[in-house]
């Protein structure tokens, strides 16, 4: 048995660490007043990094959204464990504007923004392919669907996985460190485990089970056929009934409220149940089974890959989507997303309960974005809220630069939150006109905040209006994209669909997420202080005792990491 240590916090306005001074800097930005913040586990013995990192994902769970729902978390569940016995940050800003999944994720395990990291949206265009995925790489097969292709090899900075394999690599015989991530999202996993990630799984509703590409693997895993074969997921059975209506109807009122979507069929309040529509691999995802099914597979990935048991730090990313499936059909204030979020906390609660028992870990829940309410509700209530109609404003620029210019087309495609324009309305005779057109019209509308364009990015970092420094993140030196919108505060990016709500904008309510640190490395400590999430990152990094990912944009842990005392761990 090898007693796990981790040295305590040493107070003052020093540095002091034991093993590599580079294996994590304070930043000034995260904590001015200079405290040391984590003790990085060394090569004397003395501290001891844990043998597993685990990053949950709460996909859309913004810190306004956490406030409103927590008193009806259970206290044995996740987040009332880590905010009681770990570090809670209720507030970790995300400082960029375009707010979407594949960005949030991929800034998660970077600790920067999409400037940086390159993933700017969930979808990219391009006048050779239009409009793809931002995963869609055109070259890594997905098993079983040969015709989709999925890999991270759009993202531009390294990530968590890149500095612990080096680490592990710089080390006399270590063990081998392991990056693993699963979700239900192809772009979730892919940029969770990041380029040096080992194994990224998702699910294929086209198949009805978990898969993954070739960038990862020549076949799939053999205990995931296996899984399969053990644990078939039968989703023509599923049914969903809340388990606490009374809970429900007390915190908000009753089931059905204005703007909640007819999910695929289903009508939008309970009881739910798969057999009623016509595809129900599809509609799956916003079962609580589904989130089931994933945490058990996570249990599985553990096992067959042996994560956390040997001396190399280890990393394993779970992305719960459930939450933003939920949350885009019905609100994040209905009863489907609050008995989601019981449910998924409750059950990493104890998946976190039996995991430290079997190996050294620590635990960061996070979530890549956060959402809008639905705007019908907040307009009757009598806020400022609705719904943006780009594309309607766009038909009438197209309209007014044809009459203006000529035969079009002039504007290409709209990508949110980005604006292409042709190469004829890119021929420098007239872009000038077309652009002044489009900013015109567009800012024209009330639910519009700004429209900017993308060539003149470099000087927004400087901008009074914070919404449009938070753009300059969001663009990636190699875009080539030539505007980007910016909607007004309360209104949604889009107006395509009447119901439901969504997220993609640098207002306070998709850009805050909550940040809870739980287990080896961590002590209790709550902070209502905004902190720049990129701060997340570090703070990993430094528990395991490796640098932080080169282009981190702040390369010190959150406030007031404390370290716990030395521990003896029955797994060694």
């Amino acid at each position: 048995m090898t007693l796990i240590t981790v040295a305590l916090l040493v107070p003052g306005s020093g540095c002091q660490r034991k093993g590599k001074a580079s294996a994590s800097k304070v930043a000034h930005d995260c904590n001015p007043g200079g405290e040391v913040l984590v003790d990085t586990p060394g090569s004397d013995d003395t501290t001891a990094a844990p043998q597993l990192l685990v990053v949950l994902v709460l996909d859309q769970l913004g810190s306004w959204t956490l406030q409103r729902h927590r008193p009806h978390l259970s206290e044995d569940g996740f987040i009332a464990m880590a905010a009681r016995e770990g570090g809670y940050y209720s507030h970790g800003q995300y400082d960029y504007a375009g707010t979407y999944t594949a960005a949030g994720h991929a800034s998660i395990q970077t600790g920067t923004t999409p400037a940086v990291h390159g993933i700017v949206s969930n979808w990219l265009w391009d006048p050779v392919r239009g409009s793809h995925t931002i995963v869609n790489d055109g070259v890594h097969g997905v098993f079983g669907e040969p015709q989709n292709h999925v890999s991270p090899t759009a993202l531009q900075a390294p990530t968590l996985s890149t500095v612990l394999k080096q680490h592990a690599q710089e080390q006399q015989d270590p063990g081998q460190a392991v990056a693993v991530a699963l979700s239900w999202k192809d772009r979730a996993a892919a940029y969770s485990a990041g380029r040096d990630g080992d194994l990224a799984l998702w699910f294929s509703s086209a198949l009805g089970e978990f898969t993954t590409s070739t960038y990862y693997a020549q076949q799939l895993p053999d205990f995931l056929t296996q899984w399969h074969a053990q644990h078939p997921l039968n989703l023509s059975s599923w049914t969903w009934e809340p388990q606490n209506a009374a809970l429900l109807l007390e915190a908000l009122g009753p089931d059905a409220r204005e703007g909640e979507s007819n999910f695929d069929g289903l009508g939008n309040t309970f009881p739910y149940a798969l057999s009623s529509v016509s595809n129900p691999a599809s509609t799956a995802r916003i079962f609580p089974q589904a989130s089931t099914a994933l945490i058990a597979l996570a249990k599985e990935t553990i096992r067959a890959m042996d994560l956390g048991k040997d001396r190399a730090t280890d990393l394993l990313t779970l992305s719960i989507s459930a939450t933003d499936y939920v949350g885009h059909a019905f609100g994040p204030l209905s009863w489907e997303y609050l008995d989601t979020l019981i449910r998924v906390d409750a059950e990493l609660g104890a998946f976190a309960r039996e995991l430290s028992t079997q190996v050294p870990v620590t635990f960061a829940l996070t979530s890549d974005h956060g959402v809008a309410p639905i705007p019908e509700p907040q307009v009757a209530q009598g806020e400022v809220a609705g719904r943006a109609d780009v594309n309607a404003a766009l038909q009438q620029a197209e309209q007014t630069l044809v009459s203006n210019l000529g035969d079009g087309p002039w504007i290409a495609a709209h990508a949110k939150p980005f604006i292409h324009l042709t190469d004829r309305g890119r021929d420098p005779a007239v872009r000038d006109t077309v652009v002044a057109t489009v900013v015109q019209i567009l800012e024209a509308q009330a639910s519009v905040h700004r429209v900017l364009d993308s060539w003149t990015r470099d000087g927004w970092a400087n901008d009074p209006d914070e919404a449009v420094r938070r753009a300059a993140q969001s663009i990636h030196r190699v875009d080539r994209s030539d505007l980007f919108v910016i909607p007004t505060s309360g209104f949604l990016p889009e107006a395509n669909n009447q119901t439901g709500t969504t997220h993609g904008t640098p207002w306070s309510y998709d850009s805050q997420v909550p940040i809870l640190l739980w287990g080896q490395g961590v002590q209790a400590h709550q902070s209502d202080t905004p902190v720049d999430h990129g701060c997340l990152a570090a703070s990993l990094a430094a528990i395991a005792g490796v640098p932080v990912p080169m282009g981190a944009s702040r390369p010190g842990p959150a406030p007031e990491i404390r370290p716990l005392p030395a521990v003896a761990h029955p797994s060694l």
